[in-house]
């Protein structure tokens, strides 16, 4: 299924140069695609944002930084913001876009009721018990603040850019709500946090699951992925991804 949103194409091409004269740290996959490195180096309680640059303007994850994002946002007028899944460190800065009221916010369709809201989110993801604790300790960090959702997507959802399309992949087992997204023409796969770290992404909270988790890994790998970006670290590119 394809989404669409009201917001006009906006023509004008972003020059990536103007972006890191800015103090914005890029690294470009190609013409179309880029990583913002986050605060912290994009570790948690941070994480990378990525930039897609086409007729309409995507961003993914706002978890890089308060700081960040508000200077993404004074250079680039965004048509789109999706969130991979609900950890604060990839959703911090929904509030400061939909502040803007310029960019729809698309999050999973899968765990809608609770990714903007701080109690339902907090409870979700630490059990009642812990919940306080975790709302008023950890999520500060992370800059994340309610923010109410334009619309969800699924798995096969496609969003079409201009020159570029991004294709939603449903790859459970760090959240239920975890996706990453893939970008066909390039081979270029966003994978979220499917991070390719020797500690990995898997926490153990409730909602993890380490068979989904190996099916979601198994799902990439029959897919013809040919750079892999994760939410915390550097691109990695064939032949290195299948290692």
């Amino acid at each position: 299924m394809t989404r669409e949103w009201p917001h006009p194409i906006i023509d004008r091409a972003m020059d990536i140069a103007e972006l890191k004269a800015a103090g914005i740290r890029i690294v470009s996959v190609n013409e179309h695609i880029h990583v913002v490195q986050g605060l912290s180096r994009g570790r948690s309680p941070f994480s990378n944002s990525i930039l897609v640059l086409d007729k309409r303007k995507v961003l993914i994850d706002t978890g890089c930084g308060a700081s960040i994002i508000e200077k993404l946002l004074s250079l680039v007028r965004f048509d789109l913001v999706l969130n991979t899944h609900s950890h604060p460190d990839h959703t911090g800065g929904n509030w400061i876009v939909r502040e803007r009221g310029e960019a729809r916010i698309v999050v999973p369709e899968d765990c809608v009721d609770t990714i903007g809201c701080m109690e339902k989110l907090s409870v979700r993801m630490m059990g009642t018990a812990l919940a306080e604790l975790w709302k008023t300790e950890y999520l500060p960090i992370t800059g994340y603040r309610d923010f109410t959702p334009d619309g969800t997507y699924g798995d096969g959802a496609e969003f079409e850019l201009g020159a570029i399309k991004l294709v939603a992949v449903h790859t459970p087992g760090h959240l239920r709500d975890h996706y990453g997204f893939f970008e066909p023409a390039s081979g270029t796969m966003i994978g979220g946090d499917i991070d390719l770290s020797p500690f990995g992404p898997w926490y153990g909270n409730a909602e993890s699951s380490i068979d989904a988790f190996q099916s979601s890994v198994a799902r990439l790998l029959d897919m013809p992925i040919s750079t892999y970006i994760s939410g915390h670290a550097r691109p990695v590119h064939e032949p290195y991804l299948r290692r």
